[in-house]
């Protein structure tokens, strides 16, 4: 029997890895936390509705021999208490401990969903981006500061051989249950963008990242690979094929506009996120297709026209 842990477990994405792995592994027993409540009920899945920090956790790996954990926890808006990231400590510090209880009981092989975002959203980013390019630092975003440090420590364990780990650093992941800030923006009307910028999107679909993730199981390939889908499109070209109009407003009308309102706490977005609409990093997915062997099933533009669907 195989025995696998899924932290995020009740996301759009792990619902959708733990549909897939019940499906296609009969002989699968499923331990997911997450502090939502799953919708899927099966006989071979155990879900707990716990913070991945909950002092359950380490009795859960206690009673149980885990041959994969998949690490999907992310929190993609800012939470505090008592003036602390909350995100920082489930993220960050979460991961430690996790990765700490892998080496304690021996669970050895780690498949965790970074993101794209590691390679910040910035002026500088090449063309076309390669698994051999420096994680960004400098990050204002907390989610994907986050990421970067989580990959610091996850390499860490790594390099100390206490654990093997894929690791994949997915672009703008959509489908059928995917609900973000990117399907948000594209919902609306009309579409904004800024003047001068063409705002590129590289997407792929969730049903190819949960494959990447059962392929990594199965073959228990180590290594760092992006997942995207060929091509990309701009934002203009995204407003023209949902026959929407798109507006190419200045910069400088955006930050006015960001400060008055952030100034009486009447927006979620802050002047630091025109960086990321501005400067979009398009993924290459060469390394995925070469070295670990999966080649998406959709393109850019393929799973774009999917959106519509949904």
């Amino acid at each position: 029997m195989i025995k696998v842990l899924v932290t995020g477990g009740s996301g759009n994405i792990g619902q959708l890895l733990i549909r897939r792995l019940l499906d296609e592994f009969p002989d699968i027993q499923i331990h997911s936390v997450d502090v939502k409540v799953s919708e899927i009920r099966d006989g071979r899945l155990r879900d707990y509705n716990i913070d991945i920090r909950s002092d359950m956790v380490p009795k859960i790996f206690e009673r149980n021999h885990f041959d994969i954990v998949f690490h999907l926890v992310a929190m993609f808006s800012e939470i505090k208490s008592k003036g602390q990231s909350v995100n920082y400590d489930v993220e960050v510090l979460g991961t430690k401990r996790l990765l700490e209880l892998m080496e304690t009981y021996g669970a050895d092989h780690l498949i965790y969903l970074s993101s794209g975002a590691v390679y910040g959203y910035h002026e500088d980013l090449p063309e076309l981006i390669h698994e051999s390019l420096k994680l960004y630092e400098e990050h204002i975003m907390g989610y994907a500061r986050n990421k970067v440090l989580t990959e610091k420590l996850i390499q860490e364990f790594v390099d100390q051989r206490k654990l093997t780990a894929t690791i994949f650093r997915p672009c703008s992941i959509l489908g059928k249950t995917i609900k973000n800030g990117i399907t948000h923006w594209l919902n609306k009307k009309f579409i904004l963008g800024i003047r001068g910028y063409e705002s590129r999107f590289v997407f792929c679909w969730s049903q190819d990242v949960v494959s990447c993730m059962i392929l990594a199981m199965e073959k228990r390939t180590a290594g760092i690979y992006n997942i995207a889908g060929d091509g990309y499109l701009t934002l203009r070209e995204l407003a023209k094929k949902q026959r929407k109009i798109y507006f190419g407003i200045p910069e400088i009308i955006y930050r006015i506009v960001f400060n008055i309102l952030n100034l009486f706490g009447l927006s979620q977005y802050e002047v630091t996120q025109l960086e990321f609409m501005k400067y979009r990093p398009v993924l290459s997915n060469e390394k995925l297709k070469a070295e670990f062997g999966f080649t998406p099933t959709k393109n850019s533009d393929e799973v774009f026209k999917l959106l519509s669907k949904f």
